[in-house]
């Protein structure tokens, strides 16, 4: 069986998970060993103590230049990672795998090797209870009171009885509702769950639920109230816009500028949104076996100069005017 090493950010591991599911699908075909880099360094000479088969990091933009494995793989985030001719041209021997459609095109113009796969967690039993409530994860600078201007003035039009506002934030900062607004809108406020399945309880009697961020790696938590049967509720970037179809299986709008929501057929929408998640996951699955092979496939050392050449000179000729 072939030695994998895997780094990944520890929060993401153990705390929140999104780097979890990847680190679960390795392990199912080679051996591997999990390194979390300490305030943003990590130590190139243990690394390379070893003869690893493949070195895949996980979000976690290393000096790849350091790494003596020739197998070197790079999973960016969407929402923190940026194709600087500096980072493409630190990429040139390493192989990518994306997750985000704009990344992996981005990746492939560029001439990197990339492997595009869009993630979904297996469908799951959905509650036939009362979905009344809109749920909104704050976690960084857009608050309720902006993203209410998306709704009708009275919630009990659209099935909503209640608000609730998950205050754990990225930057530590939450957007505390007015008195008028908690009374409006029936706001409950709630903080980080001890137990995962009390957020679980809560996503299967939500009936509207608003995604946390204007970007996302991968997006977990909008997948899994997608999972669950609440129809999302997103900011029009990606990768929301690459799993939801407005009006279709969601709602897309500008969190910057939010305008009123024409809302549907609520039962139409949830259905669509429920066999996104179902045939999304037998796409994911019959494209693992592919991503598999990916990771053990050696790399071509080649990047498109001339390609990223100008695509840094259009932009520079575009920030100056």
């Amino acid at each position: 069986m072939n030695d994998v090493l895997f780094i990944t950010y520890e929060h993401n591991f153990k705390k929140t998970a999104s780097s979890f599911f990847f680190y679960d699908f390795l392990c199912r075909n080679f051996k591997v060993e999990v390194v979390f880099p300490k305030n943003e360094n990590i130590s190139y000479s243990k690394i390379n103590e070893t003869e690893w088969d493949a070195v895949i990091s996980f979000q976690f933009f290393l000096d790849f230049a350091q790494i003596k494995c020739q197998n070197k793989i790079f999973i960016p985030m969407y929402d923190s990672f940026i194709f600087s001719f500096h980072n493409v041209l630190q990429l040139k021997n390493v192989k990518i795998i994306n997750f985000c459609k704009k990344l992996h095109n981005l990746s492939v113009f560029f001439g990197l090797k990339s492997f595009y796969i869009q993630y979904f967690p297996e469908s799951c039993d959905i509650k036939r209870t009362s979905r009344n409530k809109i749920f909104y994860w704050q976690r960084r600078e857009t608050s309720f009171s902006v993203l209410s201007k998306s709704f009708p003035e009275n919630l009990t039009d659209i099935g909503v009885q209640e608000t609730v506002i998950h205050s754990v934030n990225d930057n530590g900062e939450f957007f505390k509702p007015t008195p008028s607004e908690i009374e409006k809108y029936n706001i409950k406020i709630t903080s980080w769950f001890e137990d995962i399945n009390d957020l679980k309880n809560i996503l299967d009697t939500t009936k509207y639920y608003i995604a946390p961020r204007k970007q996302e790696g991968i997006g977990m938590s909008f997948l899994d109230a997608m999972q669950h049967g609440a129809v999302v509720i997103a900011h029009n970037d990606c990768t929301m816009n690459e799993y939801i179809k407005n009006g279709y299986n969601g709602y897309l709008i500008d969190f910057e500028n939010p305008k009123k929501i024409t809302f549907k057929d609520y039962s139409s929408i949830q259905n669509n949104s429920i066999k996104s998640i179902i045939v999304g996951r037998k796409k994911y699955e019959k494209k693992l076996s592919l991503l598999n092979h990916f990771i053990m496939k050696k790399n071509r050392k080649y990047i498109n100069l001339i390609s990223c050449f100008l695509f840094f000179a259009i932009k520079k000729l575009k920030n100056k005017f």
